[in-house]
């Protein structure tokens, strides 16, 4: 099959899977790739399925336990670096299940070729998300990850900063790394929860009252 002009394409090797990045250049396409248009989103998850991106980008992203990122620990912290193309909040939640973590502080450096952003309505007690594509540097990276339902919830907000050196931040959704992004995460020994919070319609920190 010969692609089209203007049609780029990106390959790229995680460990074992394979991935491939499409960006959408003209309106010819192969008759899978416009079933994969027409559906929408199909998933993003370290299951290693196929997912469908913000703006045509088509990818298989790597099984549980077979992520890209590198890291190491230093008694009850940890240096983490993520690979280009990785999802952020999802690999970083991946990590942080896997190595049976309760609660950590996080802020990281590096740089985003995608995000998706935050802004909490105070009226309509909701999110409101945009999602901007245009490689960024990491200006402000800080949040914590507590538990919900039993399994690791981040809350992380962000400063990005464009090529115009104008930024953008708010609460992270999502964001794909490129070229790296390197986080610092201090765990703690005691777990944290966090239950729904009627005022707010938030799922916020449960702590115990002070006296």
């Amino acid at each position: 099959m010969v692609r089209p002009r203007s049609f780029d394409t990106c390959w790229r090797v995680i460990d074992s899977p394979l991935v491939l990045s499409l960006s959408k250049g003209e309106k010819r396409f192969p008759l899978w790739f416009d079933q994969l248009t027409m559906s929408g989103r199909i998933g993003l998850g370290t299951s290693g399925t196929l997912y469908l991106g913000p703006r045509c980008r088509v990818g298989a992203v790597p099984k549980e336990g077979s992520f890209a990122m590198r890291f190491q620990q230093f008694g009850e912290r940890y240096i983490v670096r993520l690979q280009s193309g990785e999802p952020v909040i999802e690999t970083l939640t991946a990590f942080l299940k896997e190595q049976d973590i309760e609660f950590a502080t996080l802020s990281a450096a590096g740089a985003v070729q995608w995000v998706r952003l935050g802004y909490w309505n105070a009226d309509t007690r909701a999110y409101e998300y945009r999602e901007w594509e245009e490689q960024m540097e990491v200006v402000s990276f800080e949040g914590n990850s507590a538990l919900k339902d039993g399994d690791p919830f981040l809350h992380l907000h962000g400063v990005f900063g464009r090529r115009d050196f104008t930024v953008i931040g708010g609460h992270i959704k999502e964001a794909h790394v490129h070229p790296t992004l390197e986080v610092w995460l201090r765990t703690e020994r005691i777990p944290v929860r966090r239950t729904p919070d009627e005022a707010s319609g938030l799922d916020l920190l449960d702590l115990p009252d002070q006296a």
